[in-house]
């Protein structure tokens, strides 16, 4: 069982990792000053979910750890929380977010009706040529795996 729990976290931590890597590849850097840092790097606004015990390596946070490091090293791109928050605390933040139109770059949203309301009022960025595009034939056999119905959730009007 624990096995299975862990295969399912693993798909989605690499799900969401190649979606950041897609995301950071993707962004324009020459477009506005307010994206850059003064060295030059993308940045990257995240919505994120927390926990009150991250079990993060000492000395590491939610903005600073092995696998932001990475996507700065990596991407030249620098991962800026512009929430953290978790259970029903996260919710609110989401919903303060898409509300007042103040998005970031990425976060996690909980339902399809969420997710409606980002499409419905043009606050979300159709991701299928991205994705097509650059996602790994790797990333793609994950999503493959569940016959796909992951990208179908997430899919409005085609």
């Amino acid at each position: 069982m624990k096995y299975k729990t862990f295969c399912k976290r693993a798909a989605f931590g690499l799900m969401a990792t190649s979606l950041t890597l897609s995301l950071a590849a993707c962004m324009d850097n020459s477009s506005s000053g307010e994206s850059m840092t003064e060295d030059g790097k993308t940045i990257i606004k995240m919505g994120r979910v927390t926990a009150a015990n991250s079990k993060l390596p000492e000395g590491d946070t939610y903005e600073n750890n092995a696998y932001t490091r990475l996507v700065e090293k990596k991407l030249n791109a620098k991962i800026v929380d512009q929430f953290e928050a978790e259970g029903e605390d996260y919710n609110r933040q989401v919903a303060l977010a898409i509300a007042s139109g103040e998005l970031p770059d990425m976060m996690r949203v909980d339902s399809r009706e969420e997710l409606k309301e980002l499409v419905e009022n043009d606050l979300i960025a159709d991701l299928t040529e991205v994705y097509d595009k650059n996602a790994s034939d790797f990333i793609k056999e994950v999503y493959g795996t569940y016959d796909n119905k992951t990208l179908e959730a997430a899919t409005f009007d085609g």
